[in-house]
């Protein structure tokens, strides 16, 4: 693209230099960007976050393998929160577990005791909001590679 700059207008003002435009394009490049890339970061385990969206449950293959019901896998109940909006995780350099920055994260695998699951049943497909503590979904069984570990949840 190329920009013709001249002297001054009737008006005494003189057009935008390419700098100024290239600067004016990246600013509305920048703000025009999608949730993914401005997504809120969140810290990892042991920092408390909350999490609002859209409860789910899936029945996915569980142990042996965890690839294949018809195969004998047993089916398991699997919990998800559809995010509101996008997340990040942020990177923890001082861990010595695999926690790498994730970005753009719109679903998280729920952890929670099997003895908590009934209460989640009649939120399925409705908004919930979650508390707890997100950690590394590095397992077969998580499906996402960030998790977290639900302390407190409610409908709404």
């Amino acid at each position: 693209m190329q920009f013709l700059v001249h002297g001054p207008n009737r008006r005494g003002h003189r057009p935008l230099s390419q700098r100024q435009v290239a600067g004016a394009l990246l600013l509305i490049g920048l703000l025009s960007l999608p949730a993914a890339a401005t997504a809120r970061c969140l810290p990892w385990e042991p920092d408390p976050v909350t999490l609002v969206g859209v409860l789910e449950m899936r029945e996915l293959p569980g142990p042996p393998a965890y690839r294949n019901i018809a195969k004998g896998d047993f089916a398991e109940p699997v919990y998800f929160v559809h995010l509101d909006e996008a997340v990040c995780v942020n990177e923890d350099l001082e861990s010595s577990l695999p926690r790498k920055r994730h970005h753009g994260m719109t679903e998280i695998q729920l952890s929670i005791p099997k003895e908590r699951r009934s209460t989640l049943t009649p939120l399925v497909g409705k908004r919930i909001r979650l508390s707890g503590t997100l950690f590394s979904g590095a397992t077969a069984y998580y499906r996402t590679p960030v998790a977290i570990r639900v302390t407190s949840f409610r409908g709404g």
